[in-house]
């Protein structure tokens, strides 16, 4: 199975210790996670993961393709204000959710 692991960068201490102990688990069942890279949320559930040397797949900002930042695109509510590294944020969220091939879509 494959889970996105992601949140806020401002999320609470005892929140981010609770995602590093769900990462933990699931690594621990063998089901791969999706997440970002970006502090806060992102770095507490690849901490998890690694813990228990999880399968992982880390998206950052790099990866964005035109495809991803379409998908992207199409559902941001103020596309037309982001500026570049911003649209290849949210292109790499698509990522995060859809795979690295843009047809796989995570289970939870």
């Amino acid at each position: 199975m494959i889970y996105t692991g992601v949140g806020s960068r401002k999320t609470p201490q005892f929140v981010l210790e609770l995602m590093f102990r769900v990462a933990e688990k699931m690594a621990s069942l063998g089901h791969v996670l999706r997440s970002g890279g970006a502090a806060g949320a992102d770095s507490a559930f690849e901490a998890g993961c690694d813990s228990a040397s999880g399968p992982k797949e880390i998206f950052y900002a790099r990866h964005a393709t035109p495809a991803s930042m379409e998908i992207a695109g199409a559902l941001h509510p103020t596309w037309d204000r982001c500026g570049d590294y911003a649209r290849k944020l949210h292109g790499r969220n698509s990522f995060q959710i859809l795979g690295a091939d843009l047809n796989t879509p995570s289970r939870i």
